[in-house]
Parts: structure tokens; C-alpha cells; sequence
């Protein structure tokens, strides 16, 4: 077993209530990975918005290499929703910051929060619909 721990920090960026879903949906799928690995995870923070999700998340995961998490999840991390019968798109932002204390001042704006790392495009998903299609298999 490793004394490695990656912190991992998830906060809106921009999308209304749904970028707040997205943040929790991300939480999710990193718990959900933690678990599926085997890896000891403990949730620091969850800041309930007030429209349903979180404003923010911190999450620790033991024994995960940070640096490998961050090569592949860290930056921005996009939503965007095509409803049924709309000739517009919805979208959504939350970024994600992983390092190895997690102390560390949150990024100011959505370039503070890096590249975007990852974009979820749906056709029909409500927000309401919390579940996360993505973070199975992998």
C-alpha cells in the first residue's frame, strides 16, 4: 500500500443550477472509481447550492498516484445538453484541480481552473437526472 493521497477539488464554474449537478455528477464519478479500485476515499467538503447540487466539492482518495489523475482529469470539465424540440444548446462548467495537499487557493474564474479537460455531450439528459452514464467501465 502507498502513503499517496490525491486530493481532488470540483467547483462550478458557470451553467446555473445544472453546472451545480455537474460538480455533484463529478463527485460521483471519482467516489464511484475510488470504490470500483478499492481505494479508501473520505469527501472533505460538499457545499449544498441552493437549486440542488454543490457550489463545491473536496475529496481525498488513499493510495491514488495524483499525478496520473491529474494528467487525465484535471482542468475544465464540460456539459453540454441538446434538449428534444431546441435549437439551442445548454451548457455547463465545472473544473477540477487535483493535487497531493489540497490546500491550495480555489482558481478565480474558468481559465484559472486550466484546459478543458473533458466535454459530455447528451441529448435528452435532464439535470434532475443525477445518475452518471459516463463514469461506468472505466
Amino acid at each position: 500500500m502507498s502513503d499517496e493521497a490525491a486530493f481532488i477539488e470540483i467547483g462550478y464554474i458557470i451553467g446555473g443550477d445544472e453546472g451545480h449537478v455537474l460538480v455533484e455528477i463529478l463527485l460521483g464519478m471519482f467516489t464511484g472509481w475510488a470504490d470500483r479500485q478499492g481505494l479508501g476515499h473520505e469527501v472533505i467538503l460538499r457545499a449544498p447550492a441552493p437549486g440542488g447540487g454543490l457550489k463545491a466539492a473536496q475529496l481525498c482518495i488513499h493510495s491514488a498516484d495524483h499525478h496520473a489523475l491529474a494528467a487525465l482529469h484535471q482542468g475544465a470539465h464540460t456539459l453540454i445538453r441538446i434538449p428534444p424540440g431546441l435549437d439551442r444548446r445548454q451548457m455547463s462548467c465545472a473544473g477540477v484541480r487535483i493535487s497531493a495537499r489540497g490546500n491550495e487557493p480555489w482558481p478565480d474564474g474558468m481559465a484559472g481552473w486550466g484546459d478543458e479537460r473533458r466535454r459530455y455531450v447528451f441529448g435528452s439528459l435532464s439535470w434532475r437526472d443525477r445518475r452518471c452514464p459516463w463514469a461506468t467501465g472505466h
